[in-house]
C-alpha cells in the first residue's frame, strides 16, 4: 500500500469524525 493513501484515508476518517462530532455539537446546540 503506498503511504500517501494511508495518510488520506487516516485523513478522511480524522474529517468523518471531526464533522460528526460538530454537527452533534450544533444539534445540541441548537
Amino acid at each position: 500500500m503506498e503511504l500517501w493513501l494511508l495518510i488520506l484515508f487516516a485523513f478522511y476518517r480524522f474529517f468523518t469524525q471531526f464533522v460528526n462530532v460538530l454537527d452533534k455539537g450544533v444539534s445540541n446546540g441548537g
